[in-house]
């Protein structure tokens, strides 16, 4: 018998020994065919992300005899790492990249799992190369190897790859949406704790955001779920967290936070200076109170009122002057800088709020009786430790500001008339940032008979403010 065919074979797997020394390779294992080595090999470069090395051992692959299906591995997998490599160095050679889409677009014609495992490299390279980032066209080729891995009738296999696709779509940079159903079937497929809590916190953190009745009672369902393993999952804070968040009961919501902090460190969760926090909201004392801030006379008066855990509000009007009680300031909103000190008490009154203690927040419309006269007001409502203020006009007085070259031309006249109103007193103050600290500047003067009045500005953030008797306005305004 002749040793010339075992010669040959030897020097084949002499070659390709050598070959895998080269590239810092283990000698073959498994049934000692050459391929199977040197896919193993690549293989392992590829799970450790050298894809130029992995690529560089298919392509030796490529020259062996190879069945039907390892030929179109080993085209898929060259083009998969072609790309994989150039996104670890991209470079302005679009053609490489390119012809390896376009073999990826081939390797999806089979319908076979090369197909799904092609497509999801498809949405890889959509979803994450630098010179893409395009994870709304990734969505199409990632949920195609979803569906592919869906009909599988190798379960556990198929599991691990859709759980897989699954988690990086959710967990792109972007945080584009993934399909309902989707992690729907991930839900019902993940066969661990770990893996179910993951899928279900992905599921409810979607409902909850669509805050419908009946999406957030399935959302806080699917932590209750999470919340019922503990501390088995890494979830667990996460879903007490956003479970708290997302409810009405505010009790509930206590518990769920409280909870969190007992039973987490800092460093064993991120969310335990935000359940503080929301602690600390929940439980405070809070008034809010706004309007349109301006009304024309004789027109009806509103203001708006909000509070939390407060059982009556203190509700009081001072008249002021615009011209000289607002400010400009540049680390605050400039009606904060109103004083009420000294000022007359126009009106105060006590609001019941009916608050039943379940520190739900509260609000309601108030209209003003009687009718304030023409004016510029500070309203301020209190309840034991909360605070808040708001300004309210009734005028016809406007502004027109036109700011050019460092000067600003003002006109001051009836809103509903137009008519100019003459002599009217009018101020302006402003703030620019320079060298690294906020320079306030002040001008004041009078409107000539047709309403205007030519003033000087430093420029940035202007507060204007003009009065004439009872008819004041203000404008706030930019000048360059």
């Amino acid at each position: 018998m002749s040793t010339m065919p075992r010669k040959i074979v030897l020097l084949v797997l002499v070659a390709v020994v050598g070959l895998l020394a080269a590239a810092g390779a283990v000698p073959p294992q498994g049934s000692g065919r050459a391929y199977d080595a040197v896919r193993a090999e690549a293989e392992r470069y590829y799970a450790e992300k050298s894809f130029a090395r992995a690529h560089a051992l298919y392509e030796e692959a490529a020259k062996l005899k190879l069945s039907d299906e390892e030929t179109r591995w080993v085209a898929f997998r060259l083009a998969d790492t072609t790309w994989r490599a150039d996104a670890a160095s991209a470079d302005g050679d679009l053609s490489k990249r390119e012809a390896a889409r376009l073999a990826l677009e081939e390797s999806i014609k089979s319908g076979d799992w090369i197909a799904a495992e092609a497509n999801e490299s498809l949405g890889d390279y959509y979803a994450t190369h630098p010179q893409l980032m395009n994870p709304y066209e990734a969505r199409r080729y990632y949920n195609a190897a979803l569906d592919w891995w869906a009909g599988s009738d190798d379960v556990p296999r198929a599991r691990r790859r859709y759980l897989a696709i699954v988690w990086r779509m959710a967990e792109h940079p972007h945080r584009y949406p993934v399909d309902r159903q989707v992690l729907v079937n991930a839900v019902k497929i993940a066969d661990t704790p770990q893996d179910r809590a993951r899928a279900q916190f992905l599921l409810a953190s979607q409902l909850a955001a669509e805050r419908t009745p009946v999406s957030l009672e399935r959302a806080h369902e699917l932590f209750a779920e999470i919340v019922r393993e503990g501390k088995k999952t890494e979830w667990y804070d996460d879903a007490l967290y956003l479970w708290a968040t997302t409810l009405d009961d505010y009790p509930k919501a206590l518990e769920l936070l409280r909870r969190l902090v007992a039973e987490h460190a800092k460093s064993e969760s991120e969310w335990v200076d935000d359940a503080q926090r929301a602690i600390d909201e929940i439980l405070a004392t809070s008034v809010k109170v706004g309007a349109p801030q301006t009304f024309l006379p004789d027109s009806e008066q509103e203001i708006l009122l909000g509070w939390r855990n407060a059982k009556q509000i203190e509700l009081t009007l001072y008249a002021i002057d615009l011209t000289r009680d607002a400010h400009w300031d540049d680390r605050k909103n400039w009606i904060e800088t109103i004083a009420t000190s000294g000022k007359p008490v126009t009106r105060r009154w006590m609001y019941d709020t009916n608050d039943t203690g379940d520190h739900r927040p509260g609000h309601t419309a108030i209209r003003v009786t009687p009718k304030l006269p023409m004016g510029a007001y500070l309203l301020t409502a209190r309840s034991g430790k909360g605070s808040a203020r708001m300004l309210l006009v009734v005028t016809d007085a406007h502004i027109l500001v036109h700011s050019a070259g460092g000067r600003a031309h003002l006109f001051v006249s009836d809103v509903e008339t137009g008519e100019p109103i003459a002599g009217a007193s009018v101020r302006i103050t402003s703030g620019l940032y320079v060298n690294g600290k906020t320079v306030t500047h002040e001008e004041n003067g009078k409107t000539n008979a047709d309403g205007f009045v030519d003033l000087p500005t430093s420029g940035g953030s202007l507060l204007v403010t003009a009065a004439a008797g009872a008819r004041q306005a203000y404008h706030a305004t930019w000048a360059y």
